[in-house]
């Protein structure tokens, strides 16, 4: 009997092994095969063909891609088929408890249903009976029961687990898409690893190393800026900058993007959109306003703006302003400070030369108003002393009005 117990119970474990060891051996095939496509890939990336290399790695994580897909679904089917097991089960619960009968077309229809529990009819009372005296009962003596042998406890039947399913990391999709994009950049496809690259951040980002996916869009900026790999070898500056957009969204810290944000700020001065590159450097100087190198490229690109269209000067006082923080902020042995000072004294020429020509609009005999055009004079030759302009302010303050323009000066405001 006992030799009966173990072989059955060594027959239910041989049975719970074969099921859990059926789903690998399914997939021994898939395996292989693709243990075969990333041998040709490799052969061919020895041989410099990269693009029948980027199309085996691509077919792989498309494949990768539909399979996780496909197990996904499965699962949610399964999900929602124990959900509305469970469901009908507590309906049905409920109905056997309140004697309902089913719909048609649920199990337990054709079972009739129970009847309702009937009330017990109260019965009139009867007058109570004399009691009769009653023999005493003799007692019996009980027979004892046959011993039995002791029977040896069944075992309980073991528990088989289910099979595990094989399921598909989206990490291992991410890096075969990863080394298609590699492939592709290799050999001059930019468009190509392009859409790759928009894929992996848009569903695969939480699955890669962020740092070696901004060093690849980098790359791939580059790319785009010199024309390798794009349509007829045309340098395509947008799609550079629409690349950098996309690493300076991946990256919130300032101090991280720092440098990619000083070359997109650079890349929109060079394509000509100086009002996105100003808002780029004042952008970094609002989240990290100790950082030397923003203020400084925003006081050049403003006092480049000032140079072109600055009615009232509001451009050169903000390139004045910049660059003088650069100054407070840079150290002594910065090689940058020169041009800082450059900056500075062309931007208070500029401006001691406008407000001269404000001065002698006002002194034309179309317009002739000589106390607007002598205050003009004064505040050239107050706020601005050590410019051309002064001395020119100086020279028509003599000539129109008779007055040197040490003595004309008002005395400075109190504090």
């Amino acid at each position: 009997m006992r030799n009966i117990l173990l072989l059955n119970l060594l027959l239910c474990l041989s049975i719970g092994a074969a099921e859990t060891a059926l789903n690998p051996l399914q997939n021994f095939d898939d395996f292989v095969r693709e243990r075969r496509a990333r041998r040709q890939a490799q052969e061919r990336l020895d041989k410099k063909d990269y693009k029948p290399a980027a199309e085996i790695y691509e077919k792989l994580a498309d494949e990768s891609r539909e399979k996780a897909r496909r197990q996904a679904e499965e699962a949610k089917q399964r999900r929602e088929e124990e959900a509305e097991r469970k469901r009908q089960e507590a309906e049905e619960a409920v109905r056997r408890r309140l004697g309902e009968k089913p719909p048609k077309g649920q199990p337990g229809a054709d079972k009739p249903a129970l009847p309702p529990p009937q009330q017990p009819k109260p019965q009139p009372q009867a007058k109570p009976a004399q009691p009769q005296p009653q023999p005493k009962p003799q007692p019996q003596p009980q027979a004892k029961p046959a011993p039995q042998p002791p029977q040896p406890p069944k075992p309980a039947p073991p528990r088989v687990e289910p099979a595990p399913e094989a399921t598909v990391s989206p990490a291992e999709a991410a890096r075969n898409y990863m080394a298609a994009a590699e492939c592709y950049m290799a050999g001059g496809k930019a468009s190509r690893a392009r859409k790759i690259y928009d894929m992996l951040q848009k569903d695969y980002l939480y699955y890669i190393p962020l740092p070696v996916l901004l060093e690849k869009l980098r790359e791939l900026a580059q790319c785009y800026a010199e024309g390798r790999g794009t349509v007829l070898g045309l340098k395509d500056t947008l799609a550079s900058i629409e690349i950098y957009h996309q690493i300076v969204a991946l990256q919130p810290d300032v101090k991280q993007s720092l440098d990619d944000r000083l070359v997109l700020g650079a890349k929109l001065e060079k394509e000509g959109q100086n009002e996105e590159a100003v808002n780029v450097y004042q952008e970094i100087i609002r989240l990290a306003p100790k950082e030397p190198d923003a203020r400084l490229a925003l006081a050049r690109l403003l006092h480049k703006m000032s140079g072109k269209s600055d009615g009232d000067g509001q451009l050169s006082r903000a390139a004045v302003r910049e660059a003088r923080s650069f100054l407070e902020l840079a150290s002594k042995r910065d090689p940058r400070r020169p041009e800082a000072d450059k900056i500075v004294h062309e931007c208070r020429e500029r401006e001691a030369e406008r407000l001269v020509e404000r001065a002698t609009f006002y002194l034309n005999k179309y317009h002739y108003r000589p106390e607007v055009a002598r205050r003009y004079l004064y505040d050239v030759c107050r706020e601005y002393p050590e410019t051309h302009g002064a001395l020119k302010a100086a020279v028509i303050l003599e000539e129109k009005f008779q007055e040197k323009a040490g003595a004309a000066l008002p005395p400075p405001p109190k504090p």
